[in-house]
């Protein structure tokens, strides 16, 4: 499972308004900045993934997972209090272990007790979340999708935004 030959992606949402908006994935090989897809004037936003919506996300990967659903949760990609992602790998490795041990025991709300306490000033940056034996997909701040192929990826993401009304 590696982020190599992934291809950049970015989620917009269409419609007037956000109870009827639609998930949509839009390839992004240009590597343009994730606002730059966004048309109010046509109804096309982009989702402001910050970290309540990426723990949502990530929860809804373990509840499909303990049904038999298509993905595993990987990890969690940590920023530090400069927002860029860590560059300490054993550290990253340990904050997002903590944070899924976490939501798998006790849900969201243990997850921001943890950012809040004992890892304050550290926030979630991505998750990654795989199907056995495909590329990982990495789902990162403000809708930006990386993946070996949207396959299914959008249902699951518009799961998400339909049982807690993200975004």
């Amino acid at each position: 499972m590696q982020d190599e030959q992934m291809t950049p992606m970015q989620l917009v949402l269409r419609g007037v308004s956000r109870d009827v908006a639609r998930v949509d994935l839009i390839e992004n090989s240009g590597g343009r900045a994730p606002l730059s897809f966004e048309d109010v004037s046509h109804g096309v936003r982009v989702p402001r993934l910050g970290t309540p919506e990426l723990v949502a996300i990530a929860q809804q990967v373990l509840d499909e997972t303990d049904r038999g659903g298509a993905y595993m949760m990987g990890t969690f990609e940590i920023a530090g209090p400069d927002m860029k992602l860590l560059r300490d790998h054993k550290q990253e490795a340990a904050v997002s272990k903590a944070l899924l041990k976490a939501l798998k025991k006790q849900g969201t709300p243990a997850v921001f007790g943890l950012l809040n306490h004992e890892y304050r000033g550290y926030t979630v940056a991505g998750i990654r979340f795989y199907k056995p034996g495909a590329q990982v997909t990495t789902v990162r701040r403000n809708g930006v999708v990386l993946s070996g192929g949207n396959e299914g990826v959008v249902d699951l993401i518009r799961r998400a935004w339909n049982k807690v009304n993200l975004w």
